[in-house]
């Protein structure tokens, strides 16, 4: 309960209960300051503050004013009462108020525009506090670190006497993992490896010059040589003289066998003179002419190009597709397994055994052999195809024949050269095998690996000894630790203690730059320096911007009101920050519009720094004017509670809402005004409201289609009831019925004043049943 501090008059929050998170909303002059004073007033039992703010009661005397707050915490059964000018109680032992305002801006961050000593020397008492650090009995502790030492000493001549080499390199193995059995059987194999290696030495030369495996056969192409055939049978006498050939070729149209007429023809030309060679009469001139015409058709390039073509079938005759021989390649085979069979050291065989090398090259030689038998039978075939075709050219040269069709053969060709493949595939693995075994068997790398072996012997003897060893390293170990810890917190206590102050305040201005920067202030770097220019040492503020030292009497040109009252904040949340977890657990924060109404953007970041303090704190009440604010933070924190203050007949009082009041929005409070009135809840007409909300409300129904229609909201209520009708989104009974409440409420407002209220009212319940049934 309030009464006379301010505008509030026996204003009272009934059985209302702050939550965790509690939001107190109340606009300008309705008493929120007044209320953040009452608090700080409280915390450091300072009436003056209540004092000050003393109602104005019209007819009454000052003196005859009584003030009386009361407040109740929880878990104390009598309130905390502010009467006859003092108050009678402070709170709770498990509670500590902490008080933002915007009086807390101006005393410790600027007065005003200003930026004084003042401001230094507040800012410095809020941040130290109470200096109640105190020293520990650090000699006992030296004293026992002294004694562990000692005992540390004992242990390391213990095990030293077990000739472990380094003491250090010994002690910081990790234990092993495998049992005392296995690593004698580990030291055992490392034995008999290095026997292995000495006998290995004595037949290094004898192994080098073993052999590998060979390649049994090349690959086998037939493209050149078949190409050539089907090159050769493709030539044709198309070099003759165009016009010759012509009448050769309708004189030859009379011949009866005209298959061999150029044979003969080009015959009888070498025996031509003057008259015919076949009767002995003089030839005439059309005779002349025609014998002329076979001349040029068989002239000497003609007789050239017969004996070349003759030549070239004549090569081809001789030459053989392919010849693979299957014995070649099964001594090569037969070779290659008695090679595998010489690498009789375990070492090599192991592997080659294991890989079924031997077992590969029988199955792919098998493979071989059935491609090679498949790839002859098509040869066989082929062959007497191309026997007939050259000797068909071979007599008629000068005739074409068509290509022969190669791709059977080709393609038992290809199979056979995949099996030549697969085989070399093999061989080459398996000699990677071989080459690397042999590489190995040189003196130098052998002798390197025994020497290797020896030392891993000396290893696992070490892991061994470690084992045997081990409850021995760890008790020292962990003495180790345990003094090394120490005497880390030791040193650490001791500087902290004597320079507690220092260290504190790097930590409080690294909190506030890092706090600052989270809610948007990342140009700014705040830091100190020492003030020493007074009766004590203060720290004034030093602010960079952009890397740029401000100079304090030009802050106010830096700083907008926001980054004031950010600043301040940030100040403020990084004293809480920087308490015990115990401390944070009594304290209860109140915070007068912790951030401007115009301030938006920060809104977001402040309320993710409050949520994340909220579960180490005991409570947290938010005053604000802004109504954006109260509805942020009762969606950032669900279980938040809400009050209103607001104004009546008697002053300021509180009035409970609820989250969905303090969130809603301008169209969300007109719907709960329109059905108040509809309800008969309040006789305030309502009439003017209609004709925004159901444009609103057709609005957001058809969001998604008036944008597809290109229509925004600069577009006329008119225009986008027209252009919804047209394509489909509504009826056109639907776009008649908003046309006429469009029309209708489109009325000046001193003409709809004119109706009486239960015609509005009407109006509004047939308006809301057709927008929620029809439209």
């Amino acid at each position: 309960m309030i009464d006379n501090v301010g505008n509030y008059s026996r204003a009272a929050a009934g059985q209302v209960r702050f939550s965790d998170v509690s939001v107190i909303y109340g606009e300008n002059r309705n008493g929120k300051s007044t209320l953040c004073d009452i608090f700080y007033s409280l915390s450091l039992n300072d009436p003056q503050l209540i004092l000050d703010r003393k109602s104005i009661i019209p007819n009454q005397d000052a003196a005859q004013v009584q003030q009386r707050v009361e407040l109740k915490f929880e878990g104390q059964r009598q309130a905390v009462r502010f009467t006859n000018s003092a108050w009678d109680s402070h709170p709770p032992e498990d509670t500590k108020l902490y008080i933002f305002d915007h009086g807390f801006i101006h005393r410790n961050v600027m007065t005003g525009a200003t930026y004084n000593r003042e401001n230094s020397t507040n800012m410095s008492g809020f941040i130290l506090g109470e200096n109640a650090a105190q020293f520990e009995a650090l000699e006992a502790r030296n004293q026992q670190l002294r004694t562990d030492r000692r005992t540390l000493t004992g242990y390391k001549t213990q095990l030293e006497a077990h000739e472990i080499g380094d003491f250090d390199t010994f002690i910081a193995l990790p234990t092993p993992t495998r049992t005392l059995n296995e690593l004698d059987a580990d030291i055992q194999t490392s034995k008999d490896v290095q026997q292995a290696l000495t006998t290995q030495i004595a037949n290094v030369t004898q192994v080098t010059q073993r052999t590998n495996l060979e390649n049994i056969a090349n690959q086998q192409s037939i493209d050149d040589k078949t190409q050539n055939i089907n090159n050769c049978l493709a030539l044709s006498m198309e070099n003759v003289h165009e016009a010759s050939k012509e009448i050769v070729t309708a004189h030859k149209a009379h011949i009866t066998n005209n298959v061999s007429f150029d044979g003969w023809a080009a015959k009888g030309l070498t025996h031509l003179d003057e008259d015919c060679p076949f009767c002995g009469q003089t030839l005439s001139h059309d005779a002349q002419s025609l014998i002329e015409s076979y001349r040029t058709a068989f002239d000497d390039a003609f007789q050239r190009f017969v004996t070349t073509t003759k030549a070239t079938v004549a090569r081809l005759q001789a030459e053989s597709l392919f010849n693979a021989s299957l014995d070649t390649f099964a001594q090569k085979h037969e070779r290659n397994l008695a090679t595998l069979d010489s690498y009789t050291e375990d070492a090599v065989k192991d592997q080659l055994e294991e890989r079924g090398y031997a077992h590969q090259l029988r199955e792919k030689y098998e493979h071989i052999e059935h491609s090679l038998q498949e790839a002859n039978e098509s040869l066989a075939e082929t062959a007497d195809t191309v026997r007939a075709a050259l000797i068909e050219k071979h007599d008629a040269p000068y005739n074409p024949i068509a290509p022969i069709d190669f791709s059977v053969l080709h393609s038992k060709l290809m199979r056979f050269n995949a099996c030549l493949a697969e085989y070399a595939a093999l061989t080459t693995a398996a000699n990677e095998v071989l080459i690397g075994f042999k590489e190995a068997q040189d003196a130098t790398a052998l002798l390197d690996r025994k020497r290797q072996e020896a030392q891993n012997e000396l290893e696992i003897t070490k892991q061994r000894k470690r084992l045997h060893l081990d409850a021995d390293c760890t008790r020292y170990i962990d003495l180790k630790t345990q003094v090394e810890a120490e005497k880390v917190r030791y040193d650490a206590d001791k500087i902290a203690l004597e320079q507690a102050q220092e260290v504190f305040l790097d930590t409080y201005f690294n909190e506030i730059n890092t706090l600052f920067r989270a809610i948007g202030s990342s140009d700014f770097n705040i830091s100190r320096k020492v003030n020493r220019g007074g009766a004590r040492t203060v720290y004034d503020l030093e602010v960079r911007f952009k890397g740029q030292l401000i100079n304090n009497s030009k802050l106010h040109c830096l700083f907008s009101e926001s980054d004031r009252r950010a600043l301040a904040l940030c100040i403020f949340l990084a004293k809480i920050h920087q308490l015990s977890n115990e401390d944070k657990s009594k304290t209860i924060l109140v915070m007068d519009d912790p951030v401007t109404s115009f301030d938006n953007e920060r809104i977001s970041n402040i309320l993710r720094i409050l949520f994340a303090l909220k579960p180490s704190i005991k409570q947290m009440l938010i005053t604000t004017h802004y109504k954006g604010m109260a509805s942020a933070v009762m969606k950032k924190f669900n279980e938040a509670q809400a009050l209103k203050i607001i104004q009546t007949a008697q002053g300021s009082s509180f009035t409970q809402t609820s989250k969905a009041e303090m969130t809603a929005t301008a169209h969300d409070e007109r719907y709960m005004e329109i059905m108040d009135f509809v309800n008969r809840h309040t006789q305030d007409n309502k009439i003017t409201k209609l004709r925004p909300f159901i444009e609103d409300e057709m609005r957001q129904r058809y969001r998604l289609p008036l944008v597809a229609l290109n229509l925004t909201e600069n577009d006329t209520f008119n225009d986008c009831i027209e252009a919804l009708r047209d394509s489909g989104h509504i009826e056109a009974a639907v776009a008649t019925s908003l046309h006429d409440y469009r029309t209708t409420l489109n009325l000046p407002a001193h003409e709809l004043d004119l109706w009486t209220l239960e015609d509005s009212r009407s109006y509004a319940e047939g308006m809301m049943n057709f927008i929620y049934h029809d439209l």
